[in-house]
């Protein structure tokens, strides 16, 4: 009885020694560690996966366990094979939960089809020895393929973006002065801005065809970028060497539009801006028109609750020549007979919609349209009281 248990023993001894060479009874299964590796994002913005695909690996086991169903005969040389492609696959499968990676050679979040980048992997390889793994080598260099392919789009380029920022320095707004209805722009903060201030504008994508260029999220749907305002502008107390011409150019259009009269209309007096009683409802045939001259400008400033507001406004002359066709209710006029007037008009921008940029010019205030009014009379101090009836300002004559 002693001599079987001594034979046993001796037998357990000898097969325990053949397992601890053999790594436990188990083949070492050299890993191809690069058909493992993930990435998150697409073709472009893909960032490299710290975790290994395990699931492919899985899947792969999986799929060769389904042809080994259908063999029903365990001693086919086929079923034997994919048993042990199986066993291998899932140790490979263990192996991979333990198996991290890093990027060594790469433009994370910039990689794409085609490029060949260098990756790191880290492990335990006490652990991967007990699953029979064995890897050659832990750094290795592959070319990237498989990653889903999606246009790109810069999303503050040229075509999808213009930064507008409008209002005074201190009272500033910003928004995007492009149309886009695939992109939306967050702008934070957006209102009550100076100049020097820090934005941040975030673009959304809202198109599944295409991702945004320097996204910081998988998808590609999202892009940031900071910017600093500037351009806001301030109320001065008068204008002197600032440029106006752009806002004269709006207001000269806007007494042209409001006096579209050619030569040969025939129109009431007052139709034509004259204010002379005689004249005002008499009949009068266009028989020239001179060109319009600029008198003068006129600003207006003033401050409220420690806060600035100013309006400006043009003073135009025109001479007109008309011949009577009809006195009207005139008995002073004689019919037929022709004179010359001379009509003054002018345009003006209340406040709240103007100030002067920091290229000393005068510029509109805000992004919304501008609302100009118009005022006419038979003299300069006529159009001029008329154009500053607001007491609160304080007005000076711009040249």
């Amino acid at each position: 009885m002693k001599r079987t248990i001594s034979v046993i023993i001796c037998g357990l001894v000898v097969l325990s020694s053949l397992l601890f060479a053999t790594g436990c009874g188990k083949n070492a299964y050299d890993i191809d560690l690069s058909k493992y590796v993930q990435f998150d994002g697409f073709s472009g913005t893909a960032t490299l996966n710290s975790k290994a695909d395990y699931q492919k690996c899985k899947d792969e086991r999986d799929e060769i366990a389904e042809k080994r169903s259908d063999i029903s005969d365990k001693s086919d040389s086929k079923y034997k094979e994919y048993s042990e492609k199986i066993a291998e696959l899932t140790e490979t499968k263990n192996a991979l939960n333990n198996i991290t990676f890093s990027l060594v050679k790469g433009n994370d979040g910039k990689i794409k089809n085609g490029d060949t980048i260098t990756v790191k992997a880290k492990y335990d390889e006490d652990k991967l020895k007990n699953f029979g793994v064995n890897i050659k080598s832990d750094e290795f260099s592959f070319k990237v393929s498989g990653l889903e392919e999606k246009k790109i789009i810069d999303p503050f380029d040229k075509e999808h973006f213009e930064l507008k920022v409008s209002g005074l320095d201190g009272d500033g707004r910003v928004e995007n002065g492009k149309s886009n209805a695939k992109i939306y722009y967050l702008f934070n903060p957006s209102y009550n801005l100076k100049n020097g201030d820090k934005v941040t504008v975030e673009a959304t994508m809202y198109d599944n065809d295409a991702v945004l260029k320097d996204s910081e999220d998988k998808d590609g749907t999202t892009a940031k970028k900071e910017i600093t305002i500037s351009g806001l502008g301030t109320v001065p107390k008068t204008l002197d060497g600032v440029d106006t011409s752009d806002i004269d150019e709006i207001l000269f259009n806007k007494v042209k539009n409001d006096t579209d009269i050619e030569e040969g209309d025939t129109l009431k007096g007052y139709d034509l801006n004259i204010s002379e009683n005689d004249y005002m409802f008499a009949k009068l045939k266009v028989t020239k028109l001179g060109d319009y001259k600029k008198v003068n400008g006129i600003y207006g400033y003033k401050e409220y609750n420690g806060e600035s507001d100013c309006r400006y406004g043009v003073v135009y002359s025109r001479q007109i020549t008309a011949k009577v066709i009809d006195t009207g209710y005139s008995k002073k006029i004689k019919k037929g007979s022709t004179k010359t007037f001379t009509v003054y008009l002018g345009a003006y921008v209340s406040g709240g919609y103007l100030m002067v940029t920091d290229d000393n010019k005068l510029a509109k205030a805000t992004s919304y349209s501008m609302y100009v009014s118009t005022t006419s009379g038979s003299t300069y101090k006529q159009v001029k009281k008329n154009m500053t009836y607001d007491s609160e300002y304080k007005y000076t004559e711009v040249k």
